[in-house]
């Protein structure tokens, strides 16, 4: 795996809040997926945030336990233990940072983090991750601009752009960040974007603004108030140095790729001229994406450009517009859903079944990204259901278009309605999620895209 005969040299800063916390295992399902990595020499500091100090604690050879610094949360956590490995082993090929909670992501995260990590990291001098995006949003902060950003749950970085970004806990106290109080949580002054301070409050609050931006919501969001007040300012501060950190890599023109590229490029039998060319440019941060399942070749074997994949995956309105639907029912769908969906998946579309003169003069009428169907059976049996994700019933859905979905639940088609709909029905309920607002029906139609992909793909 590594480019010489001798071993990496990766230093691992591993966060941990809790020992005994939502995430107890830290330590050992970590050393289990470092196990992989052949040719890799570890060297791993262990920051207990829940016990701050200056302590320390040789766990054995190659671990170390230090006292965290939680002023910052992770961020002083992470600079407590770079500065630990400054003391203990300098001089680290690479480095990678993980909280405890990468636990959450699951098996499926957890397979990425194979060799081909290490090596494309090493010989690239990239930073590896996972990118996250608000639908690739340009957002600012200060005099700094971006799209995209790693999540600071596990990431592997050349030892020198680490250097060239530290400390992590930078002071953000010259960006005038708040104001005083839940009706004005930002100054005027504020030093990031009107759209990140509107991006951050509908991703942290419970706050619905009159129009979505985002397909998720952070899962633990909380109502705005004198008392969340202090909450919601340490959790925007974590987010914009989680934030920044890619930002100012960028802007060093470090090189950062998504773990989700190097298996579609193996898969491709791409992965070695990938690397023997540099990398490229073009599949950094979510460029990923543009790979599609298979590459075209010219004649004579040469390689040249590959399409993005071509199937367009649809998302299909129950019932019938006129019977069991309404147009309000489709325009919710078309205006107010949508497009949440395709700030992740762009070539989503909405089949629409119904008469389309209930419709004229309508968003339908301008987009390709609703296709109209005069009746529901036309779509029995054809290609169109074949490219349907989901089934979905808005809120104030009629029963009648529920009798329709249990249909095409039967036939293998999840179906995302309204609570109080299924409570009505428990016949659908197999197959079915729940979501009422456009953000969580958004958030659950993104979630059987992933799903039905992932089908595909296979």
């Amino acid at each position: 795996m590594s480019t010489s005969d001798e071993a990496v040299r990766l230093s691992v800063v591993l966060l941990q809040y809790e020992v005994e916390g939502k995430y107890p295992q830290a330590l050992p399902r970590l050393l289990a997926v470092l196990d992989r990595l052949r040719s890799v020499e570890v060297s791993l500091v262990l920051v207990d945030n829940g016990r701050e100090g200056d302590w320390e604690h040789r766990v054995s050879e190659n671990i170390l336990q230090v006292g965290g610094d939680n002023r910052a949360w992770e961020f002083s956590g992470f600079d407590r233990g770079l500065e630990a490995l400054d003391r203990w082993r300098p001089g680290a090929d690479l480095v990678v940072l993980v909280t405890d909670a990468f636990q959450a992501y699951g098996d499926g995260f957890l397979e990425l983090i194979d060799e081909r990590v290490v090596e494309c990291a090493l010989r690239l001098r990239a930073c590896i991750g996972w990118m996250d995006s608000f639908g690739l949003q340009q957002c600012r902060i200060g005099n700094l601009t971006y799209d995209t950003w790693l999540r600071s749950s596990f990431v592997f970085l050349p030892a020198e752009s680490l250097a060239s970004v530290r400390p992590l806990s930078g002071d953000l106290e010259s960006l005038d960040l708040f104001g005083d109080s839940p009706e004005a949580p930002f100054s005027d002054a504020a030093e990031i974007s009107e759209n990140l301070r509107e991006l951050l409050l509908e991703w942290l609050t419970t706050l619905e603004p009159e129009r979505s931006r985002l397909a998720e919501r952070w899962h633990s969001r909380f109502e705005l108030s004198a008392e969340t007040l202090p909450l919601f300012r340490a959790k925007v501060c974590s987010i914009l140095r989680e934030h920044l950190l890619s930002a100012r890599l960028r802007e060093a023109g470090v090189a950062c790729y998504d773990y989700r590229c190097l298996p579609l490029l193996a898969k491709q039998g791409r992965l070695d001229s990938f690397l023997d060319q540099g990398g490229s440019p073009e599949l950094e941060w979510l460029g990923w994406r543009s790979l599609s399942p298979e590459w075209t070749a010219t004649s004579d074997g040469a390689e040249k450009s590959f399409e993005p994949e071509r199937a367009q995956l649809s998302l299909l309105l129950a019932g019938e517009i006129g019977t069991s639907q309404s147009p309000e029912a489709a325009l919710f769908l078309a205006e107010r859903v949508l497009p949440l969906v395709r700030q992740r998946y762009a070539g989503v579309r909405l089949l629409v079944a119904g008469n389309s003169s209930h419709l004229e003069g309508t968003a339908f009428s301008e987009t390709e990204s609703v296709l109209l169907r005069p009746v529901l059976s036309e779509l029995l049996g054809s290609d169109l259901l074949d490219s349907c994700a989901a089934v979905v019933a808005p809120p104030g859905s009629d029963p009648a278009c529920l009798r329709a979905s249990q249909f095409l639940i039967a036939n293998r088609l999840p179906l995302v309605a309204s609570r109080k709909a299924l409570a009505a029905d428990p016949r659908v309920c197999g197959g079915s999620l729940p979501a009422d607002s456009p953000a969580e029906i958004a958030a659950a139609c993104c979630r059987l895209i992933e799903e039905k992909r992932a089908v595909t793909d296979a």
